[in-house]
């Protein structure tokens, strides 16, 4: 094995292997390991992490391995299955999975794992998540809709289960939570009811006495659960802000109070735009640099979630044609992302007045395509998907030079087949979606080249998306200057070819 570089595949699945986990040396396995149904024991060292860091399923099941659940797991951005069944790892399924953005399959049952359920994975979306027969205790959180299967039998969990109909998968049964003594719901065939009067109350004193004592104290215990359920919640998000911004070790942290004083109070004349989930503001930092503040609503539920994955991939994107993250604030009151200032506005400005010169719409092209390259064909990790170009999210800096913005949407796509899973709450812009997202249920690299072929084309005519121009009617029917049609159909086919020199594969 030393001798090895680089490996596809290895799969030893089903021998009598036995003792520790070598040290693999510099060998970079690419796609997938088996090591399943063997008796190899010990723990699964800190090594290991170089060594599958491109690896898209790992499979350690049914082995005598032990030690704490490895932390290292949540590096692998890449991983899309886990298989750490039947084994002896003990302690909490760490927070650091929640990395693993494409995380598809989570296999850790039969273990000695303790702690309660983990809430970074509870959001994740289209989900296979087996805990079984371990030693997880507490309640379940509500956030459970999204996941494609679960399976929490012979655990310590307590309290109400979801309805069937929250779960999206038909796969889930009683059995998925048997084993759990303390927990109700209708899928188990247990109703949550209170505690039962007794029936041989003979007199109205002694029902009009029982009635009160039993409103009486079920007043007090209500005021006292929900009492520790606030502070319980408050604590829970706390930590689990603590722990996001721990995350976030490369960004720079700002305080709420310079954000909020640097817009003069998210003031509204200080506002650039508004989005679906947040609103972007001009501010000026303390030392008299200018920026883009962009502050997520606080009614919105995902908003944390949201700004987490917009830093997460913009901080690790490095193109002078996309717009820089400078830093961010994330606590309990206020989330925001601090973006460099483009003093130009957005492209959306420029063609709703049809101020568009030909030189001006070959330098916006130009920027976006080299932009798109990166995302598409150069990013080291794995190609993104933006999803949502449009005119709006494409700002200019004061030469004019294109930045694409806002990668709320942006998706991970794999590497070889450059496709990733439509989501269910993932909405791009109309008139901007490529038809695949209303039908497929996975979106390649192409739905951004659609995209971007829709602004070039509203940049040449100076006609918004949605007028009859671009809904079939022939350029000629635009009007009796047949030069000047033939001037932009010139330029659509110049872009094309731009367009094709620049996506060869797309």
């Amino acid at each position: 094995m030393e001798a090895l570089v680089s490996l596809g595949n290895l799969y030893l699945r089903s021998n009598m292997l036995q003792g520790t986990i070598p040290d693999w040396g510099d060998l970079i396995l690419r796609t997938e390991i088996d090591l399943s149904f063997n008796k190899l024991h010990g723990s699964l060292p800190d090594s290991l992490a170089p060594v599958l860091k491109t690896v898209r399923a790992l499979d350690f099941s049914h082995n005598n391995l032990s030690g704490n659940f490895p932390l290292w797991l949540g590096q692998l951005l890449l991983l899309q299955q886990i298989d750490l069944s039947h084994n002896q790892f003990v302690g909490a399924i760490p927070d650091t999975l929640g990395d693993c953005m494409a995380l598809a399959y989570l296999n850790v049952s039969a273990n000695n794992l303790v702690g309660e359920f983990p809430l970074h994975l509870s959001h994740s979306m289209y989900l296979s998540l087996d805990l079984s027969s371990n030693d997880l205790t507490g309640s379940l959180p509500s956030t459970l809709q999204h996941l494609q299967f679960l399976n929490i039998s012979f655990n310590n969990f307590k309290g109400p289960l979801p309805s069937i109909s929250t779960f999206e998968s038909h796969l889930m049964d009683a059995s998925c939570f048997q084993g759990n003594p303390g927990l109700c719901g209708d899928i188990i065939h247990k109703p949550c009811m209170p505690h039962h009067q007794s029936p041989n109350l003979s007199s109205k004193m002694r029902i009009l006495i029982a009635l009160a004592i039993s409103v009486v104290a079920t007043a007090i215990v209500a005021a006292i659960c929900y009492n520790r359920y606030l502070r319980s919640k408050s604590r829970s998000l706390a930590d689990q802000v603590d722990q996001a911004s721990k995350n976030l070790v490369e960004v720079r942290h700002f305080s709420a109070q310079e954000l909020s004083e640097s817009t003069q109070g998210y003031s509204e004349k200080n506002m650039l735009g508004e989005g679906a989930i947040g609103v972007v503001y001009r501010g000026k930092l303390y030392n008299g640099e200018e920026v883009a503040i962009k502050k997520f609503k606080d009614h919105i539920t995902c908003s944390r979630e949201a700004l987490l994955h917009e830093v997460r991939i913009l901080n690790k994107l490095r193109h002078k044609n996309l717009v820089k993250v400078l830093g961010c604030v994330l606590n309990l009151e206020v989330r925001a992302l601090v973006l460099e200032y483009m003093p130009s506005g957005s492209l959306e400005h420029y063609s709703s007045l049809q101020r568009l010169n030909w030189a001006m719409v070959l330098k916006v092209a130009l920027g976006i395509a080299n932009a798109l390259v990166y995302l598409h064909h150069e990013y080291d990790v794995m190609p993104i998907i933006h999803g949502d170009v449009k005119p709006g999210n494409i700002l200019l800096d004061c030469e004019l030079e294109a930045h694409l913005a806002d990668f709320g949407l942006a998706k991970l796509a794999n590497r070889n087949t450059k496709e990733a899973s439509i989501s269910s709450n993932l909405k791009g812009s109309i008139s901007y979606m490529a038809p695949e997202f209303a039908y497929a249920a996975k979106i390649t690299t192409k739905v951004d080249i659609y995209s971007f072929g829709v602004v070039i084309l509203e940049m040449l005519t100076g006609r918004g998306r949605t007028d009859e121009l671009l809904h079939g009617v022939s350029l000629h029917h635009n009007g009796s200057n047949k030069s000047g049609c033939y001037h932009s159909l010139i330029k659509v086919y110049t872009c094309g070819f731009v367009a094709r020199q620049l996506f060869p594969g797309d």
